[in-house]
């Protein structure tokens, strides 16, 4: 009986454990996390979400392999403060004044794995706050290109990298209290800009539509995404006719667009924003330019462990984008066209390990394939006008007549000399 009364009570428990449990909030802003265990788990590219020489924030602060970086933090805080001509003891009671709603952009489980450890400070508040004070400076140091960076290069080039990481982001909230620039926050937000531009992560031609983002990969997503929900949006009131021809998505590589009349151009920006346009026979697919280095490809995958955040409300923009340049690219001379369109710009191994990288990126990423619902709608309507592609085709045939009738000629020759194998293998009996 006692055995019983035990299970039920235990029953009770994990009933009323399920009724009071709730749903994570979504944010159109999540909070500053770890990255989400499948990505991470990922060994080929686990060093992407990993910085090599400073730490930002909290999740990597005390780690003894950045301790280099510790050094460099302080040096490059104090040259900053000394630079400005700040009164640095008052800008560490703004943020001591300012500490809850900091310290609310930071998720729970971050805050609490870094208050385990206070090392020689009186609470972890005071820890957090001197920890924000040399980080946020030291980070302000860092954006402005306008330093002397003499005899540091290859190490600024490392923390270009470093400060773009989804677990190393700091709120800029934090940077506009200490750049002591609440009257005009453009001024910052410029120069975060010029750095972003310096190190070919956004190229130019963009205006800020919204001024408050979060942190530096926030702003770097609204830039490659400007004004993107709201276009989705607008797109999902199309027709009703127009909703079912876009409802089939047809992948197809540069290649079989090309058979088909489709050629591809540039946008000259690296602005995520694509069109199709068609002039009588010919289809024009528009796509932006694709810096791939060691940083964007960094950046790219922490972008995409950014849009996977479980409390992120967001329509993956940049993952879906980069599975659709991947649906382009089966075969080495679809990099190539890419190439030689001006969209594509790599150091990045041979067209085979390009192929190879965009198919790994893409590899178990959340997608959504209806955002460019009507950029398919397009290209499906243009391809099932027969009469163009078949017109298509056969001037591509006729512009190479030599290479055409060489191709045919090969034809025939192999197929004449498997006749003549047949029959001295099986002569004719008289």
């Amino acid at each position: 009986m006692d055995e019983i009364m035990s299970a039920d009570d235990e029953l009770n428990y994990r009933l009323h454990e399920m009724n009071m449990s709730t749903e994570r909030p979504l944010y159109s802003r999540p909070k500053i996390q770890i990255v989400a265990n499948d990505l991470r788990e990922r060994t080929d590219y686990k060093s992407h979400y990993l910085p090599t020489i400073v730490s930002m924030g909290p999740i990597h602060h005390g780690n003894p392999e950045l301790q280099i970086g510790e050094e460099y933090k302080l040096i490059w805080a104090k040259k900053y403060i000394q630079k400005a001509g700040t009164d640095s003891k008052d800008l560490h009671r703004k943020i001591v004044d300012n500490l809850a709603t900091l310290k609310s952009f930071f998720a729970d489980d971050v805050l609490t794995m870094a208050s385990n450890t206070i090392g020689n400070f009186r609470s972890f508040d005071q820890k957090l706050t001197w920890m924000l004070f040399v980080d946020g400076y030291s980070l302000l140091y860092i954006l402005d290109i306008d330093n002397d960076f003499e005899n540091e290069e290859t190490i600024m080039k490392l923390v270009s990298r470093d400060v773009l990481l989804l677990e190393n982001q700091l709120p800029l909230g934090l940077l506009y209290l200490l750049a002591n620039d609440g009257k005009n926050r453009l001024n910052l937000m410029e120069r975060i800009i010029r750095f972003l531009k310096f190190n070919h992560v956004v190229s130019s031609g963009y205006k800020l539509l919204n001024e408050t983002p979060t942190h530096l990969l926030d702003l770097v997503r609204e830039m490659l995404l400007p004004n993107h929900e709201h276009k989705i949006t607008v797109h999902q009131n199309l027709r009703r006719r127009e909703r079912i021809s876009n409802s089939v998505v047809r992948y197809m590589n540069i290649q079989e667009l090309k058979s088909n009349g489709i050629r591809i151009k540039s946008s000259e920006s690296s602005i995520i924003d694509m069109s199709f346009s068609h002039r009588w026979l010919i289809g024009e697919l528009t796509l932006p330019e694709i810096v791939l280095d060691d940083l964007t490809i960094s950046i790219f995958l922490n972008l995409i462990a950014y849009e996977m955040c479980p409390d992120f409300r967001n329509d993956y923009g940049i993952s879906t984008f980069l599975a659709f340049i991947n649906s382009l690219i089966r075969v080495p001379e679809d990099v190539k066209d890419l190439r030689l369109a001006g969209i594509l710009f790599s150091n990045y191994g041979t067209d085979d390990e390009l192929i190879k990288l965009f198919h790994f990126i893409t590899t178990d990423v959340v997608s959504n394939a209806k955002s460019y619902s009507h950029l398919f709608g397009k290209i499906n309507k243009h391809m099932a006008n027969k009469w163009k592609t078949k017109t298509v085709r056969f001037l591509r045939y006729i512009r190479h007549p030599w290479t055409n009738f060489a191709v045919h000629a090969t034809e025939l020759a192999l197929a004449l000399a498997v006749i003549q194998t047949w029959f001295t293998v099986n002569p004719v009996k008289s």
